[in-house]
C-alpha cells in the first residue's frame, strides 16, 4: 500500500504539471492555437505525466515542448515574434532623427560589404513616398513601417539613428539614393569619409541565379551589397 501511495503522488504530480503546460501553451501560444492538434495533445499529457522528471532536469526545453504542444515549428514562432514587433512599431514607432544612419555590414547579403552610410531623413521619406505612390502594394511592406518611423522623427535632433533590423527592405531605397548622388559613406578600410558622387557601381549581370548590385569606394573596397536581378539560363547541351 505505501509502494502504491507513492506511484500515486508520483503521477499526481506529473498530471498538475502536465495540466499546467497544457493551459501554459494554450495561453502563450493562443493566437496559433488553432493548430493544435486534441490526438498530439493528449499524447504530451501522458509523456509528461509519466517524465515530468526529466522535464524539470531539462528546463531550458521548455518553450520548445509549448510550441510542439500547439502544433508549431521554432520557425513559425520566431515569424509571429518578429510580425508582432513590425506591428507594435506601427503603433509606437523607435526614435528617429533628422540622419538616418545604415551599417551594410547588416545586411544578409553583404557578403564582406562594410560601409557605414548617413542620409538626410528629408531624403529617404521622400523616396519611400515615392516609391508608395508608384506601388501602392508597398504600404503594406516594408516600405509602409520605414515611412511611418520617418514620418513620427524628431525633426531637430541631427545625431545620427540606425535603421531599426525590423525592416531590412530598405537597403534597396538607399542603393537608389547614393546612385542618385544623395548621401555619404564611411570606409572603415581606408579609415575615409565619401561623397555618394564619389562611389563606384560594380554590378554583376549575366550570371544564373541572383545578379547583386554593389558599390565600391574610390580604393576599390565593397562599401554595399545588394540583390539585383534574378536569371536563369536553360542547361547546357539541350
Amino acid at each position: 500500500m505505501e509502494a502504491m501511495r507513492y506511484v500515486g503522488f508520483y503521477f499526481l504530480i506529473g498530471g498538475v504539471i502536465s495540466a499546467s503546460l497544457l493551459l501554459t501553451a494554450v495561453w502563450v501560444h493562443r493566437r496559433e492555437v488553432r493548430h493544435m492538434s486534441a490526438l498530439n495533445s493528449l499524447g504530451m499529457l501522458l509523456m509528461v505525466s509519466l517524465l515530468w522528471p526529466l522535464l524539470i532536469v531539462r528546463l531550458t526545453r521548455i518553450p520548445r515542448l509549448l510550441c510542439v504542444w500547439v502544433g508549431l515549428d521554432e520557425g513559425w514562432v520566431a515569424w509571429r515574434a518578429v510580425q508582432r514587433s513590425r506591428q507594435q512599431a506601427l503603433l509606437h514607432p523607435p526614435y528617429g532623427s533628422s540622419v538616418v544612419r545604415y551599417d551594410a555590414s547588416s545586411s544578409c547579403d553583404a557578403h564582406g560589404a562594410q560601409g557605414i552610410f548617413h542620409f538626410p531623413a528629408e531624403a529617404v521619406e521622400r523616396e519611400i513616398q515615392a516609391r508608395i505612390t508608384q506601388y501602392p502594394n508597398l504600404q503594406h511592406d516594408d516600405e509602409g513601417g520605414l515611412l511611418v518611423w520617418l514620418q513620427n522623427r524628431q525633426r531637430d535632433d541631427p545625431k545620427p539613428v540606425a535603421v531599426p533590423g525590423l525592416w531590412p527592405r530598405v537597403i534597396y531605397t538607399l542603393d537608389e539614393l547614393l546612385r542618385t548622388g544623395i548621401g555619404s559613406a564611411h570606409c572603415p578600410s581606408c579609415g575615409k569619409d565619401y561623397q555618394a558622387q564619389q562611389l563606384s557601381p560594380m554590378d554583376e549581370r549575366g550570371l544564373n541565379g541572383w545578379n547583386h548590385n554593389e558599390l565600391l569606394c574610390p580604393a576599390g573596397h565593397l562599401l554595399l551589397r545588394l540583390r539585383g536581378i534574378h536569371t536563369l539560363k536553360p542547361p547546357t547541351g539541350l
